[in-house]
């Protein structure tokens, strides 16, 4: 929800190792970003007892990893003139259809709030509230 701090990166993370991001605005190419967290861990957890020598040959930092990134001329993904999809694989949890409802109501508070006509007119409001996006999970 807050976004521009790096944080979602590391939300996405921990809900799984290899994320596929496809987007494309209206009359745009495709872009594709392609984040495989496994290349920052290939070791174990770390520990108070991990060596120099073990972070060094296990672990990378955020600057020493190049993601994968393509700007597709044909949409590979999307099947609609603009939108967006993030596709998580190899999931860290086991996920419930509770687990799952619980996310739905989380991205559903993406959306700008709903003020009915007479109580915009009295608010004056100079921008338009914008609901141009769906949210599906599946």
């Amino acid at each position: 929800m807050q976004g521009e701090k790096g944080i979602g990166r590391f939300a996405i993370h921990k809900l799984g190792d290899y994320i596929e991001i496809h987007t494309k605005a209206l009359n745009q190419k495709e872009a594709q970003l392609i984040l495989d967290f496994t290349e920052y861990d290939k070791g174990n957890q770390l520990d108070l007892f991990t060596t120099q020598e073990e972070i060094d040959a296990n672990y990378k930092f955020l600057d020493q990893i190049k993601n994968k990134w393509f700007v597709n001329a044909t949409s590979k993904k999307l099947k609609k003139a603009s939108g967006t999809i993030i596709h998580i694989k190899n999931i860290r949890d086991n996920w419930t259809s509770n687990d799952l409802i619980l996310l739905e109501k989380i991205f559903f508070k993406s959306y700008p709030p709903i003020i009915p006509t007479e109580d915009r007119n009295l608010l004056d409001l100079k921008q338009k509230l914008v609901t141009d996006f769906k949210i599906k999970i599946f």
